[in-house]
């Protein structure tokens, strides 16, 4: 799970975190809770992770995450960079690099600021012997930049005033905005304004392609 809020800077937005020697530290563990709900519960609404992973490994598999010509490979945490893809004709073939002959889309241009790609796709033209994605399971393997180069200060504001309303809300009287409702959302949740829940969905698979 991605930190996109931390104890210490929450401590320090309440006014909590004070100097070295001096933060208050009688409610650590009430507030840490605050942060596992919050983050937990933006992953929860985005769908997905949204953070940076580097030089990371991720297995694919040529049933489900694969166009349906073959062309394609999608990757729903996003894709910065590329170092390494593999591809085996079947399920437990032997692989065959890649990289050279994909593009990652869309364009850099063509997405959100500081949005990864999310589609993998064979050139037209390719100079090896593999041109598409075959059929199989765990049989596409890709080695590199992954998810946000870095998370995005609007989705790490939104987490800090989600906690910070709970925590204020919590000294007001209301003692049970900890753990789970009926459907398994983080108790977290009740906190958002509608403006934080349109960021949040904004997240979602297919909201950061602004052009095709």
């Amino acid at each position: 799970m991605t930190a996109y809020t931390t104890l210490a800077e929450l401590k320090i937005r309440l006014g909590l975190g004070g100097t070295a020697g001096t933060a208050v530290t009688d409610d650590d563990t009430l507030l840490a809770s605050y942060v596992t709900s919050t983050n937990a519960w933006i992953e929860h609404e985005t769908w997905r992770p949204i953070g940076p992973t580097t030089g990371g490994t991720a297995t694919f598999d040529g049933y489900g995450d694969v166009s349906s010509d073959g062309l394609s490979l999608y990757v729903n945490t996003g894709v910065r960079s590329i170092t390494t893809l593999t591809v085996a004709s079947e399920t437990g073939g032997t692989p065959v690099e890649v990289q050279d002959d994909v593009v990652i889309l869309p364009r850099e241009q063509n997405r959100r600021p500081g949005w990864p790609g999310f589609e993998v796709r064979f050139k037209d033209i390719v100079a090896g012997s593999v041109g598409s994605f075959s059929r199989g399971y765990g049989n596409i393997v890709l080695i590199g930049d992954t998810g946000w180069a870095s998370i995005p200060s609007n989705l790490s504001e939104l987490g800090y005033r989600v906690a910070i309303r709970a925590w204020h809300a919590r000294n007001a009287g209301q003692q049970d905005i900890i753990g789970v409702d009926e459907t398994g959302d983080p108790i977290v949740s009740r906190f958002a304004s509608s403006m934080d829940w349109r960021i949040l969905r904004s997240f979602r698979p297919g909201g950061g392609v602004v052009a095709q």
